[in-house]
């Protein structure tokens, strides 16, 4: 079985796009795994520019909650689950835990909710644990590791450590209900804002998955042409929020998933202008010689801290 991988190609600093049409954004990859399964590489001419990846994003810089906590991160990384289309003796590796025939796919997203990586292929009932590790184990699929000090924000389902920060595990995400708050107070503000922020890959699969049905409801095409569909998507997706107007109607619509997390207070530290006046804090990107479960430890005393002064 064929995977697909897309990550946005880097190009020039003005970031042009190239109208090759959909065909030509994909790259195939005929190399075989050692499991005998043939892949398939897609890239994108539309282009995110690795040097963006220094600069703290507006969502986190202007927010009290996000800044300077998670001034070191890049994007939000988790999987879902697709429509497909099989039968017969192979539908089985296909079900995922709803009982339906469905494709697992892996997908990064930046705070502007585009896509900035995408891998298709797995089965349904693969874990997305295990599409993680294949996606960052196998250098042909091409994942976007961020540069030191920078990392992706990933659910409980995924291990802490590299340059993915995970919440808490047993401890509660969301705080809607402070009456029933227990249990270690400084963890449970670190993961209410963590899914906060992670919220982003939700709402961008929201999006995405409103924009083209074909993605809830897959048609009859062979398995290798079905894996290609969510990438082809992505890249449309990513057009479509070229356009600021289309960014406003989705807001407008209702097409991005409702943040359950947003009762929060998230007042930001601009001037009426837009110029941050806040102060940068080097020291909460993850120095070079700790561990992402010291590093996590540490933005959570700085976060009990902070709302505690």
């Amino acid at each position: 079985m064929r995977r697909l991988q897309w990550t946005p190609r880097p190009t020039d600093p003005g970031c042009q796009v190239h109208s090759r049409g959909i065909r030509g954004l994909l790259v195939r990859d005929s190399s075989r795994s050692n499991q005998g399964k043939r892949r398939v590489r897609c890239s994108s001419l539309l282009m995110r520019h690795s040097s963006t990846w220094l600069a703290v994003h507006h969502t986190i810089r202007y927010s009290n909650r996000f800044f300077p906590y998670f001034q070191g991160c890049v994007g939000a990384i988790d999987g879902t689950h697709v429509s497909a289309c099989v039968g017969g003796a192979r539908a089985d590796k296909f079900r995922g835990r709803k009982g339906d025939t469905t494709w697992n796919v892996l997908a990064a997203c930046d705070f502007d909710l585009k896509f900035t990586y995408m891998l298709s292929g797995w089965e349904g009932s693969a874990h997305d644990a295990r599409v993680l590790e294949h996606a960052i184990s196998e250098p042909q699929h091409g994942f976007p590791f961020p540069p030191p000090g920078k990392y992706y924000l990933v659910d409980s389902g995924y291990a802490n450590r590299g340059c993915f920060l995970a919440p808490y595990r047993g401890t509660n995400y969301h705080l809607r209900d402070r009456r029933r708050l227990g249990g270690d107070r400084k963890k449970e503000q670190f993961n209410y804002r963590h899914a906060s922020l992670r919220n982003a890959i939700e709402r961008t699969f929201g999006i995405w998955k409103r924009r083209f049905p074909i993605l809830r409801s897959m048609h009859q095409f062979p398995l290798d042409k079905q894996a290609m569909i969510p990438v082809a998507c992505a890249v449309l997706h990513n057009f479509i929020r070229m356009d600021p107007a289309s960014v406003a109607q989705d807001h407008v619509s209702g097409d991005e998933d409702d943040d359950d997390a947003s009762s929060e207070d998230d007042s930001v530290d601009t001037d009426p202008n837009g110029v941050d006046v806040g102060e940068s804090s080097s020291h909460l990107n993850i120095p070079q010689d700790m561990d992402m479960g010291a590093f996590r430890d540490y933005v959570t005393n700085c976060i009990h801290e902070g709302s505690s002064g």
